[in-house]
């Protein structure tokens, strides 16, 4: 146990992570402390939350409707070759999927490529009816430009005539890119630049679904545990809230971190 817990001399209801520091915060005869615990039980972030969009595969034992929606994402007949009667959804991304012990999926082409354990386009990821609207909003911008990942934050660039600073979140890069194309008077996309635009938007929802899929595939998932006490002779708890279903250690550390801001703040009242 950390010494931020143990010196208080109290046993906190769940085994906390041990990558990451709890907090405990004193105010007198309170007492608080928030810390991380892994959540064994935590739901597929595809089944559970909307705006993730929807993975449909052809591995053998899928569900018949499965299979179906898979094929009719990717224009397929029965046979699993491409068919005249049906038109693949265009905002649909193909998937490979590295089966070794792990199971790992990406954007087909992208991820690990090996000859035995990657299936090549296996699946397919398609947006859920909540997420056509960010598509449309990015393929408006992707027509003309691109964010791009750095090593320490994010950059964006009109190609061919103007590439931003480095910014530190996705969202600054890519506001500034549509700032730019609006000082550029880009409005009217050819229909080459609108599904080059369609493919990135696509491409990169899938890729933050896949993160947090895969996350999820190898138990990646956490609880935050916030228990309270007061003094009386001893520390006795009076309260704890567990907030379940946290997918990936950088989500479920912004969270925590969050409550430990909250709860210094509160001190300092």
């Amino acid at each position: 146990m950390s010494y931020e817990i143990r010196q208080y001399g109290i046993e906190p209801l769940y085994v906390p992570y041990p990558g990451a520091h709890p907090v405990a915060v004193r105010k007198g005869r309170e007492l608080e402390i928030a810390y991380l615990a892994h959540d064994p039980d935590a739901g597929n972030p595809l089944d559970d939350q909307d705006g993730m969009g929807h993975i449909y595969t052809c591995f053998r034992g899928a569900p018949a409707k499965e299979l179906e929606n898979f094929r009719q994402a990717l224009g397929l007949d029965e046979d699993g070759d491409p068919s005249d009667q049906i038109r693949p959804n265009p905002n649909a991304v193909p998937l490979d999927c590295f089966r070794h012990g792990i199971e790992v999926w990406s954007i087909s082409g992208e991820g690990t490529q090996c000859q035995w354990d990657t299936s090549r386009r296996v699946g397919v990821w398609v947006p859920d009816s909540c997420l056509l609207e960010e598509v449309d909003r990015r393929r408006r911008v992707y027509a003309f430009g691109k964010t791009v990942r750095e090593q320490s934050g994010w950059s964006a660039e009109i190609e061919g005539k103007e590439k931003s600073p480095s910014f530190r979140t996705w969202g600054e890069a890519f506001g500034w890119l549509e700032q730019a194309i609006a000082k550029h008077w880009l409005a009217f996309p050819t229909k080459e630049q609108s599904a080059q635009g369609r493919r990135k938007a696509c491409s990169e929802l899938a890729r933050e679904a896949l993160e947090q899929y895969n996350n999820w595939l190898q138990g990646d998932c956490y609880q935050l545990i916030q228990e309270s006490f007061t003094w009386k002779h001893r520390w006795k708890r009076e309260n704890h809230e567990v907030t379940s279903g946290l997918v990936g250690i950088e989500y479920a550390l912004e969270e925590l971190n969050e409550v430990k801001g909250f709860l210094s703040v509160r001190r300092a009242a």
